[in-house]
């Protein structure tokens, strides 16, 4: 049985079966794929699919792609345990993973919220786009027969209240392509662009949707967008409140008319042709709407309080001729704007009921137990009771028996950053040989971290809260380039049935780490610390190394006396790639930081400061930049990372001194692929500087506080000792690119490298694969 919301959404469902317009015999036995099948119209797009096949035994398999799974599963409730629907849980801006064809699909995936068109155009452009570019691509592949991409009418752009006649396809006018809000509208127009192109090169059988804005009684109490609001105001018996003077015009569409037009254009509309998608009789100014409303339920007064809000667009008129689709599909609108607000209306009314009892409820039952955080604890109330309890203790409890899943590897970047170091290497190596695990990233903040960077196949996972602690505590294998301190403190405890695999983040270093360092006074190396840093050390199963020298390190900072895996550092394979691979890698590089492919590239990036100094990094950048180009020949440019300590300072264009010549590459989530692009390098202490040397360009420390950094740190050898020319001054650095000898530091890295017994050969992911391959099979 179909799940539907209340009475009203089943009756519009059947009249969109019923639609004399629609031949349900072309879908018989055939697939469709809905993306957004969680939103206003890809969710009466599925439920008619669901209904159709009820009423008409028509067959149809059903592919609903969701975002929010939570959410796919209230709207679906019943539905759900339907064997012709399967839901993808994914993001519309990753390649879509189905591997079967698919007959038709609708594409509807998008966010209509006029506020994250300004708060995130970044992110709408990249949904919109991206989106299409996934769907088209998919259609390619699939050899669909019909895709309906759902565009929207404001792809018009700005067009004047004065204008008369209206907009039929061709009827494009000018966007302000600075504005905040026009992400949304020359996304809609790019992605259209891409449908057509699509069309032309590779016969895909795309179709243009543009639609007004579409008004359904399926819509969430909640919902936010203006006709919402105005029929909620009603159903509340509220006054109506216009943040503007409501003079813009549009055109509207009822849900039921909007969804039979898409299913029509399905079967006969063009390919690579738009179509407008309206009722013209309800064209009429969003004041004119609340009027209409107001003088029909007296009780709703109208109040005029103008905001000034760039979410708003400009004073328009959107009035649409839909003369195209009904010549082409005989499809023509049935319900007035009238009567779509009746039906909206009485869908409120019944939904704030049940919203009044479930508010009810949840008082209640707040008052007998409820469970909220308060910073590192969970305040539990039980009968007016409150009872404080650790977060950590909480996580421990509610993971203690959570089940080892055999194939489940989780991968911790320097404490849930970006994909890069040892573990993104391990993972690109695990998903080369196609191996049948699944890999889940911790992150420390899934919002802000760049889905895109990541294989399909790869999902991403909590850090330290309940969701990330127990991905920790249901994983086979737990790989980390950094302690999981902060992981313990959150309650992760390791089961003696798990295998953690600690790759640590630098090689050949000279700084001392861990319990090298002998320095009472530090803030970094507390009690705490320490007591964490011993749990997390007794964790590790595998401690990977490249070099006798780095066994001799973890020894003393580690206080490690077990056997070592002496296998070379996975992230330093990519020194060792063929040359067609480098210049790729390096193409990528310029093309993400936009620098022209004549430069050359200097690579800066100094260690960070234990008490988070930045006044030592004094580098005279116009001074080098000329020394390099009397060296070493070309044009140059400074490419500059700083630690992740240091990524958000406040004074970044001071710290840069508004250099044309200098870029910020402290967001690029790969270091080892900024390495690959540089010609030369310089830092002070970082151990980054000890990878380049495998790729045998120059490279140069630059420290003006080295007796300091030795009494707060410590070094494990002196610095002269390494092949880098060594400058306290940027005077005296000046002299040291001037006087290089290219051929001398060859030598001396040579010798470096076979002094410290570094068996670095590109080879380490593959041999800690086959070490992983060997754990899951035990």
């Amino acid at each position: 049985m179909v799940k539907f919301k209340h009475n009203i959404e089943r009756l519009d469902t059947r009249e969109i079966i019923k639609s004399k317009y629609l031949n349900w015999d072309c879908f018989k036995n055939k697939t469709v794929l809905v993306t957004g099948a969680t939103g206003l119209i890809g969710t009466q797009i599925v439920k008619a699919l669901l209904y159709a096949n009820e009423y008409f035994n028509t067959n149809i398999n059903i592919i609903a792609l969701v975002r929010n799974k939570e959410k796919a599963k209230k709207i679906f409730t019943d539905s759900a345990k339907i064997k012709c629907l399967k839901f993808i849980h994914q993001d519309i801006i990753e390649p879509i993973k189905y591997n079967k064809n698919v007959d038709y699909i609708i594409h509807t995936a998008n966010s209509t919220s006029s506020a994250s068109f300004v708060k995130e155009p970044v992110e709408t452009i990249d949904s919109i786009l991206q989106g299409t570019k996934n769907v088209l691509n998919f259609a390619r592949k699939s050899k669909a027969k019909s895709i309906v991409y759902l565009s929207s009418m404001e792809v018009y752009g700005e067009i004047p209240l004065t204008r008369i006649e209206p907009l039929s396809e061709s009827d494009l006018g000018y966007v302000d392509i600075l504005k905040p809000r026009s992400s949304y509208q020359e996304g809609k127009r790019a992605a259209e662009c891409l449908c057509s192109a699509y069309a032309n090169k590779y016969d895909i059988p795309v179709k243009i949707a543009r639609l007004a804005q579409t008004i359904g009684a399926c819509v969430d109490y909640n919902d936010n967008r203006v006709f919402t609001q105005f029929a909620r105001s009603i159903a509340e018996g509220k006054d109506i409140t216009l943040k503007t003077k409501g003079e813009t015009i549009r055109s509207y569409c009822y849900i039921t008319d909007a969804v039979v037009a898409i299913f029509s254009l399905l079967e006969k509309g063009q390919n690579g042709e738009a179509y407008n998608i309206a009722n013209p009789d309800t064209t009429c100014s969003i004041r004119e709407m609340a009027e209409l409303l107001c003088n029909k339920h007296p009780k709703s007064k109208l109040i005029i309080r103008e905001e000034n809000d760039t979410s708003y667009l400009n004073t328009l008129k959107y009035y649409l001729d839909i003369s195209k689709i009904s010549s082409q599909t005989n499809w023509s609108p049935q319900i007035s704007l009238e009567e779509a607000f009746n039906r909206l209306i009485n869908s409120l009314s019944y939904q704030q009921c049940i919203f009044k009892d479930n508010n009810k409820q949840k008082k209640f039952i707040n008052r007998i137990f409820n469970l909220r955080n308060n910073g590192k604890y969970k305040l539990l109330t039980i009968c007016n009771c409150t009872i404080k309890i650790d977060k950590a203790i909480w996580n421990k409890l509610l993971c203690s028996n959570s089940k080892i899943k055999n194939n489940l590897i989780v991968m911790n970047n320097f404490g849930g950053k970006d994909y890069g170091c040892n573990p993104k290497y391990i993972a690109e190596e695990i998903l080369r040989r196609k191996l049948p695990y699944d890999i889940l990233w911790l992150c420390e903040d899934k919002k802000q971290i760049d889905k895109k960077l990541f294989p399909q196949n790869i999902k991403l996972t909590g850090y330290k809260d309940i969701e990330g602690i127990k991905a920790l505590s249901s994983a086979k294998i737990i790989v980390s380039n950094v302690h999981c301190n902060p992981l313990i403190a959150s309650g992760w405890t390791k089961k003696q049935n798990q295998v953690y695999i600690q790759t640590w983040h630098g090689s050949l270093g000279i700084k001392k780490i861990d319990f090298s360092v002998k320095n009472n006074d530090s803030v970094f190396f507390t009690k705490t610390w320490e007591e964490l840093t011993k749990i997390d050390i007794e964790n590790i199963d595998y401690l990977i190394t490249n070099s006798e020298f780095e066994k001799n390190v973890f020894s003393e900072g580690l206080l490690w006396n077990n056997d070592f895996t002496n296998i070379g550092h996975p992230r330093n394979d990519i020194f060792f790639k063929d040359n067609e691979t480098l210049d790729k890698i390096k193409e990528k590089v310029f093309s993400t930081l936009g620098i022209d492919s004549t430069k050359k590239v200097l690579f800066y990036a100094p260690s960070y400061r234990d008490d988070k100094h930045i006044d030592v990094y004094n580098l005279d950048y116009d001074m080098i930049i000329k020394s390099l180009k009397e060296k070493f020949g070309g044009d140059w440019i400074l490419v500059i990372r700083l630690h992740p300590h240091h990524a958000n300072i406040k004074n970044k264009s001071a710290f840069y001194k508004n250099n044309k010549n200098v870029i910020d590459a402290s967001r690029y989530p790969d270091i080892q692929e900024l390495l690959i692009a540089a010609d030369v390098g310089i830092t002070d202490y970082s151990s980054w500087i000890f990878d380049f040397m495998l790729s045998k360009k120059p490279a140069f420390i630059y420290a003006e506080d080295i007796e300091k950094y030795n009494t707060d740190r410590g070094f494990y050898y002196p610095l002269e000792t390494t092949p880098f020319p060594v400058a306290r001054t940027t005077t005296e650095l000046i002299n040291k690119i001037s006087n290089f000898d290219i051929n001398k530091y060859k030598i001396d890295v040579e010798k470096f490298l076979q002094d410290k017994g570094c068996i670095e050969n590109g080879q380490a992911s593959k041999k800690l694969v086959d070490l992983i391959e060997d754990i899951m099979n035990e």
